[in-house]
């Protein structure tokens, strides 16, 4: 990554928007269980589909309660997605639609068709990548010094 990541323009995105790295943890945490969609959790996406019918007020109760109870109940909840992206700690994958569907959201939460239902593409799933399991093990291990100066050392390169 380049000094752009922190100042400038990448992908036309200034970055980070992030504001806080302390809840990075939750984030990878929640991936470390099973590749989650990101994108379709965001809050903007969770609204958009509520309001077309895409999704049942009940569903959509259900769905943030879950993502506060992980901690990732945040509203630039996306903007965490794209700097962990950014700085390597996460991959992208597509969805299994023989198997993802009827696994429930980060192992705790309602089943992920819950919130596909209508849905014409083939999602993208996120996982951690081996800075992402690199940084779940300081956590693990509760290294918080280790867990920071590794974060900040894949935002810096």
């Amino acid at each position: 990554m380049s000094f752009n990541l922190l100042w400038g323009e990448r992908l036309g995105r200034t970055y980070p928007r992030a504001t806080d790295l302390g809840k990075v943890k939750y984030w990878i945490r929640l991936l470390a269980i099973y590749p989650v969609p990101l994108i379709e959790l965001s809050q903007s996406k969770l609204k958009e589909k509520l309001n077309r019918g895409d999704m049942s007020q009940e569903t959509y109760k259900n769905v943030c309660r879950w993502k506060e109870e992980v901690g990732i109940s945040l509203s630039d909840d996306l903007e965490y997605k794209y700097l962990l992206e950014n700085i390597g700690v996460i991959n992208s994958i597509r969805l299994d639609p023989q198997v993802d569907p009827y696994v429930p959201l980060g192992g705790t939460g309602p089943p992920l068709q819950a919130i596909l239902r209508n849905r014409k593409t083939n999602p993208l799933m996120y996982c951690l990548s081996n800075h992402g399991y690199t940084l779940l093990e300081f956590l693990d291990k509760g290294r918080t010094a280790d867990f920071e100066y590794y974060l900040f050392w894949l935002i810096l390169r």
